[in-house]
């Protein structure tokens, strides 16, 4: 009964390694365990009395602490598993593995994707005494028999020729970091307060060009919504219970972490309420994943959970998914994005928002896939979030790496809480939610807002709109645009909003490559435009038989002066004068005078005729620094 495998797994050709806990063993007991049976049963072992951990009910497994084990008599895990597996009333025993901060532990579910999905597979599972418990669009469920060791098992299907994958169905258990305490909550800067989220990231200037449109649904996959509270009773459309795979929907009164992040999404800002949502006005689709066993309590899921809330959310209506949380490495989970991404929206592809994790270190799954947007934490000063951060959060640090794509508010966000002493918080509200848990929910309102104002915009298009317009703050510099650690930069929501409503109709490339951004694109040719000494010379674009627009830059510097650095570039520019590009900006800014591109990038729409690579016409800032000069419009 003792699953003694390898201590790995692959996951897209790659092995994903499980390091055992020496000190953890999972047990299953035979139904009905009542408490005297298992204290009876644990009692026998000869390692010493072991010590309940918790509870996993949705497995069934009990997790115990193995005694402390003198270097004389040692006795490992596996020993201890052995041997209380050989009693009749218990079902299986199972190594707990360590996979970075999570604690992991292998169930008798594996997942299997043959080539060919068709009665023939049911036949082959049924003579391997397997029983299939779940079916995806390209696989199944399987539970396999008693006494199989599940890694051995998938090893064993991987080698077969008519199976494009198979893994194990693994429970990861983690804990969120701990919010402060009263006794622990520093003073703050001017800039923080209940709504310095909102206020650092523009939302609140978005708002007055864009509200949030109801028919949006942003499904938050986590651990429960409580669905009467009074931000958020009028924004839900629909729920479920992946675990149950029901519709009835229930949660424990501890539950809250689903509630701060809807908040964050969606809550309405009645006159009474005290948070407002990025996206108010659009709806919410609570999809439950994982649970906790008691307050503060880890939280648990499995890939085949998420990957049915993933399928039902997508199936439903959904048109961003908001994943606060982390788990192993799983290919069930990677295609059921990769399901969503392509078709989600009526094909123009659901919106996919993930965490960079917590403990300070590498991106996590499934932070670390592409075409997802992953999101790293800052705090109130705009810093990256870490462990020496000027917050007083010294005990989590936002993860980081290459796979990082924007940055958002993590510590000190005020938002919506179960109602009653059994959420984070006693009332309907809690001020010092965290982790970067907190950041997915503002990205992900963010890019239902951009749906909100331009339903056009494929999955890909939201994704490049929101890392673009990103501000580019903290202490590292931005290399090619962007750093491991704010990824293009942090968030802001009123520069996504004003580059969505004036996103022109995608004009093709029929160049050797893209130089700028995807979408916001106009092709023409560029003029030059006399400006005067000392203002040197300045260029637009001029699309034949539709308009002129002005090349601009970002810039707080005096109006016509113009910088040594500025003069490079418009010498540069110089070379592609009355030459045919295409212009990648941020966004259009219409004003009484004409209309002015913002933020823009060349490319030669023929190759060979003009200098190679294009040409960069505004540059991302050092801290504190001019960004670039100033062209400004003739008079």
């Amino acid at each position: 009964m003792y699953c003694a495998g390898k201590h790995k797994y692959r996951v897209g050709g790659r092995d994903v390694f499980l390091e055992e806990c020496s000190d953890l063993l999972a047990v299953r007991f035979q139904e009905p365990a009542h408490t005297d049976t298992r204290e009876k049963v644990i009692s026998r072992t000869t390692a010493g009395p072991l010590s309940m951990r918790f509870e996993i009910p949705m497995e069934k497994f009990t997790i115990y602490q193995l005694p402390f084990q003198s270097a004389a008599a040692p006795m490992s895990a596996s020993e201890v598993g052995v041997e209380i597996g050989q009693d009749s009333r218990v079902v299986r025993t199972s190594t707990v593995f360590r996979f970075g901060p999570k604690r992991v532990v292998a169930t008798d579910r594996v997942i299997v994707r043959p080539y060919q999905k068709d009665w023939s597979n049911i036949v082959t599972f049924k003579k391997w005494n397997c029983t299939v418990i779940g079916q995806f669009e390209e696989g199944y469920v399987l539970k396999i028999p008693e006494g199989q060791d599940p890694l051995y098992f998938v090893e064993m299907l991987n080698n077969l020729d008519w199976i494009v994958y198979a893994e194990p169905d693994l429970v990861s258990i983690e804990k969120h970091p701990r919010l402060q305490t009263e006794a622990e909550i520093h003073p703050l800067s001017a800039m923080s307060g209940d709504s310095y989220a909102i206020s650092i990231t523009e939302a609140d200037n978005a708002w007055s060009l864009q509200e949030g449109d109801r028919n949006v649904i942003i499904a938050v996959l986590d651990d429960g919504v409580e669905v009467l509270h009074p931000d958020l009773v009028h924004t839900i459309v629909a729920t479920y219970d992946a675990l149950s795979d029901s519709p009835l929907y229930s949660i424990n009164p501890w539950d809250g972490h689903g509630t701060a992040c809807s908040g964050l999404i969606v809550a309405n800002g009645a006159p009474r309420s005290v948070v407002k949502g990025i996206a108010a006005g659009c709806s919410l689709m609570p999809v439950r994943i994982a649970l906790s066993q008691s307050r503060n309590g880890p939280w648990v899921t499995s890939a085949s959970y998420i990957r049915r809330g993933i399928d039902w959310a997508v199936a439903n209506g959904a048109a961003v998914l908001s994943n606060s949380w982390g788990t192993v490495p799983s290919q069930l989970i990677i295609d059921g994005f990769r399901k969503a991404r392509a078709e989600g929206r009526g094909g123009k592809g659901c919106v996919v928002v993930v965490p960079a994790g917590n403990s300070g270190g590498n991106v996590e799954f499934p932070g670390t896939l592409d075409g997802v947007l992953t999101v790293s934490g800052t705090n109130e000063y705009d810093e990256f979030k870490s462990f020496e951060s000027r917050d007083g959060e010294s005990w989590w640090g936002s993860n980081y790496g290459p796979e990082v794509d924007i940055s958002a508010p993590s510590v000190h966000i005020r938002t919506t809480d179960i109602s009653g002493s059994g959420g984070m918080a006693t009332g309907e509200y809690v001020d010092v939610f965290n982790g970067t848990s907190a950041a997915v929910p503002l990205v992900s309102g963010t890019a239902a807002l951009i749906i909100s104002a331009n339903n056009t915009l494929s999955e890909g298009d939201i994704r490049q709109i929101i890392r673009d317009n990103a501000d580019k703050v903290g202490s590292y510099p931005y290399p090619d645009g962007r750093n491991d650690r704010m990824g293009y930069g942090r968030l802001n929501v009123k520069r996504a909003i004003v580059a969505a409503k004036v996103l022109p109709a995608p004009v093709e490339s029929s160049g050797s490559g893209t130089v700028g951004r995807s979408g916001n694109v106009l092709r023409g040719v560029i003029r030059r435009a006399g400006f005067g000494s000392p203002k040197a010379a300045g260029y637009v674009l001029d699309c034949t038989g539709a308009a002129s627009y002005l090349l601009k830059n970002y810039s707080n510097n005096s109006i016509g002066l113009v910088s040594e650095f500025e003069r490079a570039n418009l010498d540069y520019l110089n070379q592609f004068e009355s030459k045919h590009v295409n212009a990648f900006f941020d966004f259009l800014e219409d004003t009484s005078t004409g209309a002015i591109l913002w933020g823009v990038k060349l490319e030669p729409v023929r190759t060979g005729d003009y200098p190679a690579g294009g040409v960069l016409i505004s540059q991302d800032p050092a801290p504190n620094e001019v960004k670039m000069g100033y062209i400004e419009r003739p008079s």
